[in-house]
């Protein structure tokens, strides 16, 4: 049995001092079982989604599946090494592979108010011309929106082993028919589980805590609450 985790850093044992310490390890060690972990920091659902297509073929009926939706303001684009401005930003951006492709993702920075990210994620001028033109003409919170439903009932409707998704946050679902209600951010803050004022992750605690609430979703079969 795999536990096959897709996600962003919130799926990551980010800023940790051990890659043990993540929750999607100590989940696969609570159910005892091989893991691998797909998710890249900052990563979007676009990104997200390929990955889960990409190893669908490779997940058996037996195995278990984990998604971590990220907010949907993120965006990454189809890498293309032959194109001049691409190659332009990549050594300042995010480049992350599935099996067949690579995408780049702009390396903006996290906007921290409140023990929040804030204003939501919402895209900002980051200095670079190839990500500010796409943000400032065609970025449109209804498409990105209605892009992760897409993913969602995707994966709703071809995943064919056990599968628990979780969200950004509550706000990241507003126009989202779902049926779960996991949101990773709310539950850190709910339960002061960040790392710090200014870095919102899963402290070690954190991690600990959320293995537990998926486990016990997980043994319990419920994957709806």
């Amino acid at each position: 049995m795999t536990l096959w985790i897709f996600g962003d850093s919130l799926s990551l044992p980010y800023d940790l001092n051990h890659p043990n310490q993540g929750w999607p390890s100590l989940l696969s060690n609570k159910l005892g079982t091989e893991l691998k972990n797909f998710a890249e920091i900052a990563a979007d659902n676009f990104f997200i989604y390929c990955c889960y297509l990409e190893n669908k073929k490779h997940i058996k009926s037996d195995d278990l599946v984990v998604i971590g939706w990220s907010h949907p303001s993120r965006k990454s684009f189809v890498l293309d090494r032959n194109n001049f401005n691409h190659n332009n930003v990549i050594n300042t951006s995010h480049v992350y592979a599935t099996p067949t492709q690579e995408f780049i993702r702009n390396k903006n920075s996290k906007n921290i108010a409140n023990n929040h990210w804030l204003p939501y994620l919402t895209p900002v001028p980051s200095g670079k011309e190839f990500y500010d033109t796409w943000f400032k003409n065609y970025y449109s919170e209804y498409e990105q929106t209605r892009n992760l439903q897409s993913f969602y009932d995707s994966v709703k409707y071809t995943c064919t082993s056990q599968c628990i998704m979780f969200f950004f946050n509550q706000e990241s679902t507003t126009g989202i028919t779902i049926t779960e209600t996991n949101f990773a951010l709310d539950f850190i803050t709910k339960h002061q589980l960040n790392i710090n004022d200014t870095n919102m992750h899963f402290n070690q605690r954190g991690h600990q805590a959320w293995a537990d609430y998926l486990y016990k979703k997980i043994t319990q079969k419920d994957l709806t609450q």
